[in-house]
């Protein structure tokens, strides 16, 4: 059987620390004093437990046993469809592997010592936390004119930002523009916090411009499922009923959730949401330069669609990173009074195909929880996504890390969804338009694919049961760095990730948009 290998660049530390972002324009952050301890075995701490470890895997079956095998024991960081990288020492890891039901054992690679990551200046939450409310500080404190010049440069794209200071510049880019954006509150957290949203559209322009197209086919309906054998028989002797129908017009703009940051310790998918807020805004205020070719379409967009970006979903878990624990990754929900562990991974908890006892240890990375939308964040998430009056037509969850673009199913490799191949036309696009920002290529595909199989995640259930037909997720970069990016690697994040965001609008508005302007 041919292994899939993967090709690792470790980067010595001196040579890391180039990759760190030029002195801003204001007063340069000291040298961080607060250090984080690396993540450790969910069920016991080892002294060693400080390596980053790949295994490669012969076959996807393989993989995936071992993955369920290990997570509810070990942080899993990232995976695809044969490997996955875990963090753990490698004595405990040698004492924990499942038997491979093949002859061949799993390829180990040792990454890099987690702890020479998290020893670099620029990718401590100290350094951002100072980077940050200099910023900050000087958004209060400049005139009107340079305030605005402030907020249209990329200064706020050159640190990671802690919570509060987050939602201050999404106010911001409000006061900004008040005619394109406003706040919406989207959820409360178990501990209080709301999470928020920022709502990205021409608000004068009450009606979407017409698409290209006069007629529309009528497409099978959402969230309806198909096994291989039925899909190839609908492709082979067409849709039931012959000539499509022209779609009515829509007397509504749709739709469009960007949500990121179910993982607390993925502060890179906060960040690019900002961004790609950001840019939307400022392609509405003139003078402005010239776009590139791939952007110039985003005014119109605007008068498409509503924007609801989310940066951070899992708000009570993204403020522990900044202060507790860099490398959190649930919530903080008190699950069981009787145990010492919190937290539900949002990503296992919606509600189509949940299965409680996937993982069962409360302790676990993954754990999805008892029950489905267990979770307080996606009770009002998952009202937001599925109110008619938002008229939500498509859904876009960030991650990291990988660099894919996925879709339904997650739960199983077994079944296709009726839209399988116009989200793949769609993803495909997307993944063209990524790559010729920065030439990151992104592997395309469904979750089980191009990933691993598991149930109660967030596309599957916007799909099939809040009927969001264009829904997708995406993996954004990493690299060596892992979850630990630095903060230069926002802006080409930020780039490559709006390139994809507009082509993916561009295809929706092509399909959904009405002719002409009711």
């Amino acid at each position: 059987m041919l292994r899939i290998l993967f090709a690792v660049l470790l980067v010595p530390p001196a040579l890391a620390l180039a990759d760190s972002p030029p002195p801003p324009p204001f007063p340069h952050p000291q040298q961080p004093q607060t250090h984080f301890a690396s993540p450790q075995p969910a069920a016991a701490a080892a002294a060693d437990a400080a390596h980053l470890i790949q295994l490669s895997y012969s076959s996807q079956s393989a993989a995936q046993s071992a993955y369920d095998a290990l997570s509810s024991t070990h942080d899993i960081w990232a995976y695809d469809a044969t490997s996955f990288h875990l963090a753990a020492s490698p004595s405990a890891l040698s004492q924990s592997l499942p038997p491979s039901s093949s002859d061949e054992p799993p390829l180990l690679t040792p990454l890099s010592p987690l702890s020479t990551l998290l020893s670099q200046p620029t990718l401590q939450p100290s350094y951002n936390l100072l980077a940050s409310s200099a910023l900050i500080s000087n958004l209060s404190s400049l005139s009107t004119t340079d305030r605005s010049s402030l907020l249209r440069g990329d200064e706020m794209h050159s640190s990671f930002h802690p919570l509060d200071n987050l939602v201050e510049l999404m106010r911001a880019l409000v006061d900004e523009s008040p005619m394109y954006a406003e706040m919406v509150e989207i959820a409360k957290s178990a501990e209080g916090r709301i999470v928020w949203g920022l709502k990205v559209t021409n608000r004068t322009h009450q009606h979407p411009h017409p698409g290209d197209d006069d007629d529309f086919e009528d497409e099978e309906e959402d969230g309806e499922e198909m096994d291989e054998a039925e899909l190839m028989r609908k492709k082979k002797h067409g849709r039931k009923g012959g000539k499509g129908k022209k779609r009515p017009q829509f007397p509504h703009k749709l739709g469009f959730v960007v949500a990121g940051t179910q993982h607390a310790r993925e502060w890179i998918s906060a960040s690019t949401a900002l961004y790609a807020a950001h840019q939307l805004l400022l392609s509405t205020l003139p003078p402005s330069p010239s776009p590139p070719s791939h952007l110039q379409s985003c005014p119109r967009l605007l008068d498409i669609f509503e924007f609801t970006f989310i940066p951070v979903v899992n708000v009570d878990g993204y403020a522990y990173t900044w202060t507790s624990d860099r490398l959190w990754r649930k919530n903080r929900q008190v699950v069981d009074p009787k145990s010492r562990c919190v937290g539900i991974d949002l990503n296992r908890n919606w509600g189509h195909r949940f299965e409680k006892g996937q993982r069962p240890n409360a302790c676990s990375e993954a754990f999805a929880g008892d029950e489905p939308f267990q979770a307080t964040e996606l009770l009002g998430l998952s009202s937001y996504l599925s109110n008619s009056s938002n008229h939500v037509a498509a859904f876009v969850d960030l991650h990291s890390y990988g660099q894919m673009l996925m879709f339904p199913w997650s739960y199983s490799c077994k079944k296709r969804t009726a839209d399988d191949e116009d989200l793949f036309e769609a993803a495909i696009g997307a993944s063209k338009a990524i790559r010729s920002v920065h030439g990151r290529s992104f592997e395309v595909g469904s979750v089980c694919q191009v990933s691993l199989s598991s149930p109660g995640e967030s596309v599957d259930w916007t799909y099939a049961d809040a009927k969001i037909r264009w829904s997708f997720a995406v993996e954004l970069r990493g690299g060596v760095y892992g979850f630990l990016l630095p903060p230069s690697q926002i802006l080409p994040s930020g780039e490559e990730t709006l390139a994809g965001l507009v082509s993916l609008a561009e295809f929706v508005a092509k399909k959904e948009a009405a002719k002409k302007i009711v």
